[in-house]
């Protein structure tokens, strides 16, 4: 490559050619003058890019959210017309940023391994310019094909423990691992006594210094005291470089919040890495003396398949001279060819499953006509720790399937395992297995978090393993019912029948559940004819239902916090939006609030923390209410009507202002809407349950702790066997059909007090 270029030269390439090239001329001790830039700083050059705070200013001007205008900015300059007016409006606020002078500057370019669209080929035609593409080689490395994941990388771990005699551990490197390779190689390299340095980086959202950041500023609009309420650590300092980022901002308003935890979320830190390991390096990174093993040689992931999902779809990239779809899947085959085929020191594999999927080879292999070997066998002299585990899976095939194999006899007679014993504690779990396990993400709600808090060990087993499967009954199905047309009674094309009949159509019903459904028909008309009634006293205008609302909890997992709020009702006044929730219910439900401290009876706090975290920063919560929507029917009394919508009205909590709840409930001096809900000479009854707006604070920030202490135990792995008995009665084994799986001990429970809701939020 050298010899191709001279003195003035413009060489564009990537980081580790320059490096090669620096190290060649260095070691020829030629002298030349010569600039390097990768393409992506060419074009930003030439072209012209965006300054920082066009981000916060396109946001803040155009109402737009961060994925959105960040999308906008990465192709504004390529002259999309649905783009024109805000490229207008980042030019006429000098928001974009040209190197006048740059254009002035080339004369010769020499482009090296890259692909470059036909728009930026079309302007580097103008000087020049000399391209230099690695060319397809001779070479056709085996191919080694395995049933299972993991004894795919079994095999690699042990063919690298067979070179290190004569190669250093520094040379051998695995090529472009795909996430669905990582954690599982991490585990069987440490069997191996491998280090690999994997996991480069760690994400710093979702750790308490960030979420402890994040709810002050969001408070207090005062980045000083949100600094000031986290340690000054690694974590610190990345959050302060982020905010000098956008120090041009003066004034902390909700633009500013979003984009500073946006890049939080995409913020990492890097972690400390092993010297002497194994490391994971991409395709531009190759040099030809060190050894490379690519793994999970795969139909889709190699090649890559592009989707045409782009906001310039393939269509307009041809006319604007940008590469397609098609054309990036052909660059990038042509890329892993070449590498493949001029690579001497490359061991390559793939599996057909793993514990998740079925996947198909690389259609390369036929292509390039690669011999491919099945099942080659781990030798077991690398690794006493992976052999004592290989022991406990073909004991396993034995016993439940009568499996015996030579590999089994030579393990069995060689390594004595706890194989079948049995304690009821809980051990632990390294985290990479549950991460591995969950596949990086899980999503928690407030069942999820009831159950840990009932069980830490209950919660392991329902949500993480998931042993506890949903069956729909004739009651699960009945409130699925009543949910979905209550869900679609604000409709102005509402037709109860015809929701209902549908919904029916296709469930196999008795002739006594069918006698119901139809007897059921008039109790859903008679509640929604109610809930018409009682919205006559309400001035609250808008309406919500079945409003799925996510909050993102990351961390060392991909988290989400996911509720379904069947009602939110708002109006909007004095420039405050005020709020009412309201959960159907069709079974029987607790409607006080106690314990809640204790990470119980939360439904309603969850629904709360939903509103104000994702749904809606500054909103003021008037009222909290479950409504039982399915009641049992007397029939021996003389108003039977009368009765029945007295057990429809609201049963919750109400702000304790009476200008707000009027609004809400006109009638609530003698409530037609609200239970218990009246005035007497001296202010509410003393049957009203109330709450004041720093109480709904409380509440917030009390659901926010004890989903983080869930998120911790996540992190931590940690799921002990400890039910909770409150008072003498224990709540943390009703309703729970796992007894016979933890054989829990009176020293595994945790005994607890009961506290009353009105105590927690006045503490």
């Amino acid at each position: 490559m050298l010899d191709k270029i001279k003195n003035g030269d413009l060489v564009i390439c990537n980081n580790q050619i320059k490096k090669i090239l620096l190290k060649e001329i260095n070691r020829k001790k030629q002298l030349l003058n010569i600039k390097f830039m990768t393409l992506g700083e060419f074009c930003n050059n030439y072209f012209g890019t965006y300054k920082l705070s066009a981000l916060y200013h396109l946001m803040k001007e155009y109402k737009l959210n961060y994925d959105v205008a960040l999308e906008y900015l990465e192709n504004v300059l390529f002259d999309v017309d649905e783009l024109k007016v805000y490229y207008n409006y980042l030019v006429k606020n000098d928001l974009i940023v040209k190197n006048e002078m740059f254009k002035n500057t080339l004369n010769s370019i020499v482009v090296i391994g890259y692909d470059v669209d036909p728009y930026i080929k079309k302007e580097l035609s103008k000087y020049n310019t000399e391209y230099i593409y690695h060319e397809k080689g001779d070479l056709k490395p085996v191919v080694y094909c395995f049933d299972k994941q993991t004894d795919e990388i079994a095999y690699v771990a042990s063919d690298i423990v067979s070179k290190l005699g004569n190669v250093g551990i520094n040379d051998v490197c695995l090529l472009s691992i795909t996430d669905d390779y990582k954690n599982e190689v991490k585990r069987i390299f440490d069997l191996f006594n491998l280090q690999v340095n994997i996991e480069n980086s760690r994400k710093i959202y979702g750790t308490k210094s960030v979420s402890r950041f994040l709810t002050i500023l969001k408070k207090s609009k005062d980045i000083n005291k949100a600094l000031d309420s986290i340690k000054q650590n690694d974590v610190y300092n990345k959050i302060v470089y982020i905010l000098n980022k956008y120090s041009f901002v003066l004034e902390v308003d909700y633009t500013f919040i979003e984009i500073i935890t946006n890049e939080l979320k995409k913020a990492s830190i890097k972690n400390d890495e092993f010297k002497n390991a194994i490391n994971i390096v991409s395709f531009d990174e190759i040099e030809d003396e060190k050894y490379y093993y690519l793994l999970g040689f795969n139909q889709d992931n190699y090649p890559r398949i592009y989707k045409d999902d782009e906001f310039i779809k393939d269509e307009l990239r041809k006319k604007k001279g940008l590469f397609t779809s098609l054309e990036k899947f052909k660059n990038s085959k042509n890329k892993i060819i070449n590498t493949i085929s001029n690579c001497p020191n490359i061991t390559i594999s793939y599996c057909l499953k793993d514990n998740y999927n079925s996947y198909y080879p690389s259609s390369l292999i036929e292509e390039l006509g690669l011999d491919v070997i099945m099942n080659e066998k781990v030798l077991p002299i690398y690794s006493n720790s992976y052999n004592r585990q290989r022991l406990g899976l073909l004991l396993d095939r034995f016993y439940k399937f009568n499996e015996v194999s030579d590999e089994l006899a030579v393990l069995f007679n060689n390594y004595d395992i706890p194989y079948r014993t049995y304690n009821n504690e809980y051990t632990g779990l390294e985290f990479e297995k549950l991460k591995e396990y969950l596949n990086g993400k899980i999503n928690l709600s407030y069942s999820s978090m009831n159950d840990y808090f009932l069980c830490a060990f209950r919660f392991y087993v329902c949500n993480i393993l998931k042993l506890d499967p949903f069956e729909e009954s004739f009651m699960t199905m009945v409130g699925s019912l009543f949910h979905l047309c209550l869900s679609h009674m604000y409709d102005t094309d509402f037709d109860l029948k015809k929701i209902y009949e549908k919904y029916l159509a296709d469930k196999e019903l008795s002739n006594k559940e069918k006698f119901f459904v139809n007897k059921l028909y008039k109790e859903l008309e008679f509640v929604i004819d109610t809930i018409k009634m009682q919205e006559e006293y309400s001035s609250f205008d808008k309406v919500m239902c079945e409003q799925k609302i996510t909050v993102d909890k990351s961390s060392l997992l991909k988290i989400n916090f996911v509720g379904i709020v069947d009602k939110i009702k708002c109006l909007e006044k004095n420039g405050k939006t005020l709020v009412a929730i309201i959960d159907y219910k069709t079974g029987y439900v607790e409607t006080r609030l106690d314990n809640i401290n204790y990470g119980l009876h939360l439904q309603l706090p969850v629904y709360i923390y939903l509103t104000k975290e994702g749904l809606h920063k500054d909103v003021q919560i008037v009222g909290f209410y479950l409504q039982k929507i399915l009641n049992s029917t007397d029939i021996d009394i003389d108003d039977a009507d009368a009765l029945a919508r007295k057990k429809l009205k609201l049963d919750g909590y109400s702000i304790n202002d009476e200008n707000l709840i009027s609004l809400f409930d006109s009638s609530y001096d003698k409530s037609e809407v609200i239970k218990g809900m009246s005035l007497t000479k001296s202010g509410f009854s003393s049957y009203t349950k109330l709450f004041d707006s720093d109480g709904a604070c409380k509440i917030t920030d009390l659901v926010d702790s004890k989903i983080d202490e869930v998120v911790s135990s996540l992190e931590d792995a940690s799921f002990p066997i400890n039910p909770k008995r409150i008072d003498n009665k224990l709540v943390g084994c009703e309703f729970c059909s796992f007894k016979d799986l933890c054989f829990r001990k009176e020293e595994d429970i945790v005994n607890l007090k009961n506290v009353k809701f009105e105590d927690i939020i006045c503490e």
